[in-house]
């Protein structure tokens, strides 16, 4: 049943909407840069409200089901949140929370419940050393603190985990501490050294530690199967697996970001604009040439370009850009050819 329930989740198309550029936390691997826009360039309550109601009009367009990640920064510091997750959820937006989960007691867990609030996705990046080292000290404690409150409230939630050397043999202990907080479902993704996570370049995983890694999550989730739900959505992982509807890296397909002032990305962690909420519609966008390379996927490089698995998988653009330099770069963590060439595959 869990699975099931959760499935729903990942079917629509999603906004990446960063309502605030403050946050109180300074994590080594953000993507943010700190205090990057002045107050006046930032979107205003009334913009928001009009960008979630174009997003409503545009999937509508699309004939697909929308939803939305409210974010930052830390979109807890928003007190305006309450009302943006409000006014999703009245045009049928399913609505979830990206947090960091220390600034969540009850009291704030039941706000976000009534206002309509489907999911919390709160970042667990290690057992309570790693993850301090990474995003401050007594940041774990008050993250799992958050966890609890949402629970109470009927929220349901997730724990995300952004993969790096640092916590790579820590994640059977990630997961038994989901278990034990009754977490219903686990998702990781890879480190980006984007924004302060230049700062961890020396900690992104070679092509040989990421393999090593999904063998172990695939180990993991049979041996977790009936207790939590192990989400990835990675495409170099939907391609190891096999996934027949696989259509890979999300850029120019199944999402868009905005982030607070404005600007509009393929995907947050891949660090470039392609134009402005303010000056551009969504349909505009969709119908840029970035987005539809990225759909096409006819101008890709390197071993990206010639691999039997470029329709389906497409390597992470935003991996691609951040080592190699080029949104249309090879994945530098790819693993798939290697492995396919041992097994007797082109």
């Amino acid at each position: 049943m869990l699975c099931k329930k959760q499935k729903t989740w990942e079917d629509p198309f999603y906004l990446q909407l960063h309502i605030t550029d403050k946050c109180n936390l300074k994590c080594r691997h953000c993507y943010e840069e700190t205090n990057r826009d002045s107050a006046e360039n930032l979107l205003r309550s009334a913009e928001i409200l009009n960008i979630l109601e174009q997003f409503r009009n545009f999937i509508n367009i699309l004939h697909m089901k929308g939803k939305v990640y409210f974010t930052g920064g830390e979109p807890i510091l928003n007190p305006m949140l309450y009302r943006y997750i409000s006014k999703a959820s009245s045009l049928n937006l399913c609505t979830m929370v990206l947090s960091n989960g220390t600034l969540i007691d009850q009291f704030r867990a039941s706000e976000l419940s009534k206002a309509g609030t489907r999911i919390v996705q709160i970042s667990i990046d290690g057992l309570e050393e790693t993850h301090d080292f990474i995003r401050g000290k007594g940041s774990f404690r008050k993250a799992l603190k958050g966890l609890d409150c949402c629970q109470n409230a009927g929220i349901n939630t997730i724990v995300m985990t952004t993969l790096n050397r640092k916590n790579m043999n820590e994640l059977e202990g990630i997961i038994r501490l989901c278990i034990k907080h009754n977490i219903p479902r686990f998702s990781l993704g890879r480190l980006v050294p984007i924004g302060n996570g230049i700062e961890l370049f020396e900690q992104v995983l070679t092509k040989n530690e990421l393999l090593k890694i999904f063998k172990k999550i695939q180990h993991f989730k049979k041996k977790f199967r009936n207790s939590i739900h192990i989400s990835i959505h990675d495409p170099l992982w939907l391609t190891y697996k096999g996934h027949k509807n696989s259509y890979g890296c999300s850029a120019g397909i199944r999402g868009i970001c905005i982030i607070e002032n404005g600007d509009i990305m393929p995907c947050r962690r891949l660090d470039m604009s392609i134009g402005n909420i303010r000056n551009n519609s969504f349909l505009e966008i969709w119908n840029s040439s970035c987005l539809k390379h990225f759909r096409t996927r006819d101008n890709y490089e390197g071993k990206c370009k010639n691999c039997k698995f470029l329709k389906k998988c497409g390597g992470c653009r935003a991996i691609a850009k951040a080592i190699c330099g080029s949104e249309y770069g090879e994945d530098p963590q790819c693993f798939l050819r290697i492995r396919f060439q041992n097994k007797g595959g082109r």
